[in-house]
């Protein structure tokens, strides 16, 4: 005598699930079983969508299996089974949580002693987290030359730059039972500027055009600026001043005299200064002439007729 065939029945949800919580990254399954007769066939929709085929979504005797979760997937879940006899659903609700992350940014940081650093710190994965802000491990504070602003306290502003200023510094966010890290490098140089080369003393006669030049290096960028006898080149038709910024970074100025005169004989003083010190750069240039004295601020300079009778007062 044969078994009895099972009695024809709709269908009925054995298994399911309210909701699922699942980090991003992580597998996750969300499990829908049915009973019924003949066997129930089986439909996802996901908020009130069908589900597209997907290589990391797979459906399984049991549920639904995610693979490597992304915040993209949450969202409401539908399971709907049918036969000839019924149907039945199931709805469940999806929570993919993006881990806690905390990024510096720049990821470099490259300056020079007496400069401004400024770090930014972002964090996902949470709101209202609590972030503390450290320097080679110890904790930075405000203080005089030190800034955090930011709702969350994210932006770090520092002034001044020391040289025991440079080294490692991390951000470190805590929310509940997770945390999550960063850290860059801050290097700090001797950003003083220096000369490169410049100008040599020289004689010249007057009609004859000059060109002094100082090529400087420095971080930030030294300003540079110019003086006759320590009273500043005033720019007109005749002294031209201008500058260039080298494929190396360094500040290249020019003092251009195009119709040289002999009050135009004296020492010639270049000064490169940035937030990291001053450096200056002076030689003489002698304008065959007449001598003539001509006074300045500190001290008086003759203009001299020729290389051998020149004086100085």
């Amino acid at each position: 005598m044969g078994a009895a065939d099972p009695a024809n029945s709709a269908p009925s949800i054995l298994d399911g699930f309210d909701h699922r919580k699942a980090m991003a990254g992580q597998r996750v399954e969300l499990p829908c079983k049915a009973s019924g007769h003949p066997a129930p066939k089986y439909r996802w929709l996901k908020d009130n969508v069908p589900w597209e085929p997907d290589s990391r979504f797979r459906q399984t005797v049991t549920g639904l299996l995610i693979e490597n979760t992304r915040p993209s997937d949450s969202g409401s879940y539908v399971c709907e089974v049918w036969n000839n006899y019924g149907t039945a659903e199931m709805i469940g609700r999806l929570y993919v949580k993006q881990p806690l992350k905390a990024t510096i940014s720049p990821r470099k940081v490259k300056s020079s002693v007496g400069s401004q650093v400024s770090l930014s710190c972002s964090v996902t994965g949470t709101e209202d987290q609590e972030l503390s802000w450290y320097r080679n491990g110890e904790i930075i504070n405000p203080g005089n030359n030190v800034r955090i602003t930011g709702v969350n306290r994210e932006n770090l502003i520092m002034d001044g730059m020391a040289k025991s200023d440079g080294g490692a510094y991390q951000c470190f966010v805590r929310k509940d039972k997770m945390s999550a890290q960063d850290y860059v490098q801050v290097v700090l140089e001797d950003g003083t500027p220096k000369i490169i080369s410049a100008f040599s003393e020289k004689v010249v006669s007057p009609g004859e055009p000059v060109s002094l030049m100082c090529n400087v290096k420095g971080t930030p960028l030294p300003t540079i600026t110019w003086t006759l006898d320590e009273d500043p080149i005033v720019k007109d038709g005749s002294h031209r001043i201008s500058q260039i910024i080298t494929s190396e970074g360094n500040v290249v100025s020019y003092l251009n005299i195009s119709n040289t005169q002999v009050r135009d004989g004296g020492v010639y003083r270049c000064t490169a200064n940035n937030s990291a010190g001053v450096v200056l750069y002076q030689a003489r240039i002698n304008v065959r002439g007449a001598c003539q004295i001509s006074s300045s601020k500190k001290t008086h300079i003759t203009h001299c007729s020729g290389e051998e009778d020149c004086c100085m007062c």
